[in-house]
């Protein structure tokens, strides 16, 4: 079914009637501005403006006490390229704010004058590049912000620190590659978002991401087989979800044009002869990495024996064993050797001090 706002039938209506060069006019409680932005018309709640090329909403265009009654205001593809601080603060009861289609780099919530008013941002189709911990700040009951199709690439852990109550994020098609996993646990209320379009980093130094985005619910991931990744090469177009391990390494792929060589050993081996020559590079370096191992155990063996040798010849122990000889001397019969002294040199008469 064709969905069609109130605001746009209301216009449908009103376009026979009115004239180009006209100011705003009112319509049931809808406020036309299609031409300029002057003669507020009070009590309505919406306010849809159909200017082209508006460029920047200054200060003080949009001030008027017959604006506080606005509760939407409505102003797709006209060309707003930027609004300056305090431009909205005569919509003291906005909640609603479409901005879609326009040139728009930043969201600033100093562009209200009661930001925690305001429950739906629609800013999708502009050009705004990050997210800061700033941006966002004070829009506290914010519960549906689309910025689908910008150019974002940063988002700060602390963007979403205030939005609590967001139960809406659209940031689908855009120029994120990874986001914090800190933004995910700001959402507590989150029950739907979008992430596909963007060219997400699946590489391993983006393993945290990759692992805190498949924790999220996929009751609350919008599509999440569409979430891919981009980078590494080897896996790009490959959902997130379908990733297991981290891998550093790119897998073997068949040639399109394999040499003569390369398919007569395909024919022989009945598979990819870089698989068989891969398979044969492990079992090598598996078997490297066991000489070596077992060379080292036997280093730190022979240190050891080593270590045990320099203990038996320390010099405390050859005291000892020099200890237990003398005492085997003293019972040693001295006329004894003395006579097998003198039988072994009969020429010479020993004195006892001579064997000492």
């Amino acid at each position: 079914m064709l969905y069609v706002s109130t605001g746009v039938v209301a216009l449908a209506v009103l376009l026979g009637s009115v004239r180009l060069g006209h100011p705003c006019v009112k319509g049931e409680s809808v406020l036309f501005c299609l031409d300029a932005l002057t003669n507020f018309v009070p009590n309505c709640t919406t306010m849809l403006v159909g200017l082209k090329n508006v460029g920047e909403i200054n200060s003080t265009v949009l001030q008027s006490v017959s604006l506080s009654s606005i509760t939407k205001f409505e102003s797709p593809n006209s060309g707003i390229s930027g609004i300056a601080e305090n431009a909205l603060s005569s919509f003291s009861h906005l909640k609603i704010l479409i901005l879609d289609g326009n040139s728009l780099s930043s969201v600033n919530q100093n562009w209200f004058r009661n930001p925690a008013t305001v429950t739906e941002l629609d800013f999708s189709s502009n050009l705004i590049k990050y997210l800061n911990e700033s941006n966002l700040t004070g829009l506290s009951n914010l519960k549906k912000l689309n910025l689908r199709g910008n150019k974002i690439h940063t988002i700060h852990p602390d963007a979403f620190r205030s939005q609590r109550k967001l139960t809406d994020l659209d940031l689908s098609d855009n120029q994120l590659t990874r986001l914090s996993p800190q933004i995910f646990t700001s959402l507590k209320s989150l029950t739907s978002i979008r992430l596909y379009g963007n060219p997400w980093n699946c590489s391993c130094d983006a393993q945290v991401f990759v692992d805190s985005l498949k924790e999220l619910n996929t009751s609350v991931l919008v599509n999440p087989m569409s979430v891919k990744c981009k980078t590494p090469p080897h896996l790009e177009g490959r959902p997130v979800f379908n990733l297991s391990v981290c891998s550093t390494a790119t897998p073997l792929r068949s040639s399109a044009t394999p040499t003569s060589i390369s398919l007569i050993l395909f024919n022989f081996f009945g598979c990819d002869p870089r698989l068989i020559l891969r398979s044969f590079l492990k079992k090598s370096l598996s078997r490297n990495k066991y000489l070596f191992d077992r060379q080292v155990k036997l280093k730190q063996l022979a240190h050891s024996k080593h270590l045990e040798r320099q203990k038996h010849l320390s010099v405390p122990n050859l005291l000892s064993k020099l200890e237990q000889l003398l005492l085997s001397w003293q019972h040693f019969p001295l006329q004894r050797l003395l006579r097998e002294q003198n039988h072994l040199v009969p020429q010479r008469h020993l004195h006892p001090l001579d064997i000492m």
